[in-house]
């Protein structure tokens, strides 16, 4: 209410001048509940985010969320309405497959005939996400015209993008839509969630029997057609990183080295057509250590089955080391710091800095002892860059990285 009130106060003073602009504001997180006794002015438009909505559910048929009791409220008090809707999943444990194509005309008819002036729509993972080129295609045909044909458009889609494979990736994804219908998930999951629980409940071994059944079929198609081979390839890029994830669970026919090979060449083929040549060698890097993870599953299974390991230090003379620390580093400042290092009981390292030469009071900086006079102290096991930071405030406050 107090920020409505606040814009209010600035649309008056705008219309008297310019009668025909409009105001935007959010109706967002802290300013997301509509008010009470506070009418947004003629000249005041309010967009809602849909952060709250049934991603697979058309927003008119939505009855799990919040989002269209918001929308109905934020109407009543509003005469002008934009929305920020989601066509993609954020902070998943891991990419899967998944779309909303049953919904998109729906929405789109639905904020029109709300009376919505404005539409924004946020949609990444455009290498993770099924389907991610025909919903940017079909959502940019539906805002020209939204009461276009919807079937008609994808078809043809379908026919110019995956050419003599178009009917088994309608086949595909008409069983995505299927086993996703009826299901509840938020856009947004809380990142302990997203680890703990699994991102599509759905996803079985039937899902993944059909899907490999289904891509094999397509591919067979247009073996000799490499445009419409790499849309098809493409789109299996999710269902083999899931696939990778749920692996031990799912138990499926095809090796788990054969499927960590396909998605490598999938994906690298996918990263040379459409990242930027000077960033190729990097991603795909990625992709490889990725990778290295999935391939090293069964081992991390057992290690985690084992228990933690026990930790064992080399005894070791009292005094480990002493001297001049800085001159380890070239430094030669007024102030010299020396260290002591002492191992206790075979396990625990004492080290002790002793800090001389100082004329003059340490600086402190208790919102950011970077800008500070603190001392930092990194410890490693060896040179491969992995390091523990310790970071120590004049006060004896001490923050780790």
């Amino acid at each position: 209410g107090l920020l409505l009130d606040f814009i209010n106060e600035l649309a008056r003073d705008v219309a008297a001048d310019y009668p025909d602009i409009l105001i935007e504001t959010f109706a967002y997180c802290f300013t997301e509940p509509p008010p009470k006794g506070v009418v947004a002015a003629p000249n005041v438009i309010v967009e809602l985010c849909n952060t709250k909505g049934n991603y697979y559910a058309a927003v008119a048929e939505d009855d799990r969320s919040e989002f269209p009791a918001l929308l109905k409220a934020w109407g009543e008090v509003s005469s002008a309405l934009a929305i920020w809707d989601y066509w993609v999943f954020y902070w998943d444990a891991f990419p899967a497959p998944y779309h909303n194509l049953g919904r998109i005309a729906k929405d789109l008819r639905h904020y029109r005939d709300l009376g919505t002036k404005c539409l924004r729509i946020e949609s990444e993972a455009c290498e993770t996400a099924n389907f991610f080129a025909f919903k940017v295609w079909l959502g940019l045909k539906l805002m020209d015209d939204v009461d276009r044909d919807v079937e008609a458009l994808t078809e043809d889609f379908f026919r110019g993008y995956y050419g003599a494979a178009a009917a088994d990736m309608r086949v595909y994804a008409d069983y995505l839509g299927e086993r996703q219908n009826g299901q509840y998930a938020p856009v947004f999951v809380k990142t302990s969630e997203a680890y703990r629980n699994p991102p599509r409940p759905w996803l079985d071994a039937a899902f993944y029997a059909k899907a490999e059944e289904t891509f094999a079929r397509a591919e067979a198609k247009v073996a000799n057609d490499p445009s419409a081979l790499a849309h098809v390839r493409r789109e299996r890029i999710p269902v083999d990183i899931s696939l990778l994830n749920v692996y031990d669970a799912i138990r499926p026919a095809v090796s788990r080295e054969r499927l960590a090979e396909r998605y490598r060449a999938n994906a690298a083929a996918h990263i040379r057509a459409r990242v930027r040549e000077v960033a190729v060698a990097e991603r795909i890097a990625k992709v490889d250590s990725e990778i290295l993870g999935y391939l090293k599953g069964a081992e991390v299974a057992a290690a985690k089955k084992a228990g933690p390991p026990s930790l064992s230090v080399p005894r070791a003379p009292e005094k480990v080391s002493t001297g001049p620390w800085m001159d380890n580093r070239g430094f030669r400042p007024s102030r010299a710091v020396d260290l002591t290092a002492t191992l206790l009981d075979g396990n625990r390292l004492k080290l002790v800095f002793t800090e001389t030469g100082r004329d003059y009071a340490p600086v402190e900086n208790k919102a950011s002892p970077w800008l500070a006079d603190d001392w930092e102290v990194m410890l490693a096991h060896d040179r491969s860059g992995d390091y523990v930071q310790f970071i120590v405030t004049p006060s004896g406050g001490l923050w780790t990285i």
